[in-house]
């Protein structure tokens, strides 16, 4: 699944939310097995100080894993730094209304990346610095105080 996703990515479109969605889903699927993995080969490990030869084994698999989480890590980071984030931020606003996929896109990609959206931010700065400064109206509760819950489902 992963393989498709990525292949889909670099096709250069724009993700609907389902696929959005698969891409979050296939890897973290994938890395979510690969950590449980380690996590029970370190105890392990921890557990079987004692004998070399086991130690040796759990060793090389944990090294193995390691490694699996790094090329997986590296290739999700790379199609959203290289695809899918500047994309979504390159989107100017050049109109009065902003389509909410388009925030919506650039929260998900952002939160992928574990950038959050500046919460600290006062709404009208937050919003400009996504570039949504027109579109506040759209974003806020009739009091202007909060945000409207969006409908983006993110996995960690």
């Amino acid at each position: 699944m992963c393989g498709f996703m990525n292949l889909l990515v670099r096709q250069n479109t724009d993700l609907t939310v389902q696929e959005r969605n698969l891409f979050s889903v296939a890897y973290k699927n994938v890395i979510g097995v690969r950590r449980s993995s380690w996590r029970i080969v370190q105890s392990e490990e921890v557990k079987h100080a004692a004998d070399p030869e086991k130690i040796e084994l759990f060793s090389s698999f944990r090294k193995l894993l390691e490694v699996e989480l790094d090329q997986i890590c590296t290739e999700v980071l790379e199609l959203l730094n290289e695809f899918l984030l500047p994309k979504a931020l390159a989107i100017a606003d050049t109109t009065t209304e902003v389509d909410p996929a388009v925030v919506q896109s650039r929260v998900f990609y952002l939160k992928m990346v574990r950038i959050p959206p500046p919460l600290s931010l006062s709404l009208s700065r937050c919003c400009a610095l996504f570039g949504l400064t027109q579109t506040l109206h759209m974003l806020t509760q009739p009091s202007g105080r909060r945000l409207l819950a969006l409908p983006i489902r993110i996995q960690p």
